[in-house]
């Protein structure tokens, strides 16, 4: 996963490439989650929320809810990078690896889920047809 991100954004922004590097780095480092997160920065600016995000993904992959869960912790700009990374890591793993807490407390939930069926949808028969290009 990390490998072809940073291959599609190399070139984009020196500090962009940078800071998601310095995330692999740490995230494969025997730094506590605490030391290594404090080493990227709040997650005020783009590219620190994206590595802050990558960071916790790298470091918990198979994870979800410590991955968020490390990401909501963090000082700064805790709920961005705890939407990021969910997101990210929950497209991978699936909505089953989301805690059924965390769901069946959602006030809209009926109406995120009527949104993202659409979007599902659209993306398996875009996905469908690159595979058959």
């Amino acid at each position: 996963m990390f490998l072809p991100l940073l291959k599609a954004t190399e070139g984009i922004s020196d500090e962009f490439t940078e800071a998601l590097k310095h995330s692999y780095e740490l995230a494969h480092s025997n730094l506590s989650d605490e030391e290594a997160l404090q080493k990227l920065g709040q997650g005020w600016y783009a590219d620190e929320t994206f590595a802050l995000a990558c960071f916790c993904i790298l470091r918990y992959p198979d994870d979800y809810k410590k991955a968020v869960q490390t990401a909501v912790n963090i000082t700064g700009d805790s709920d961005s990078v705890a939407s990021v990374a969910g997101g990210i890591l929950g497209t991978r793993l699936g909505i089953e690896e989301v805690p059924v807490s965390w769901t069946e407390s959602l006030k809209e939930r009926k109406i995120l889920e009527e949104m993202v069926e659409p979007l599902i949808e659209k993306y398996l028969e875009v996905s469908k047809n690159e595979i058959r290009s």
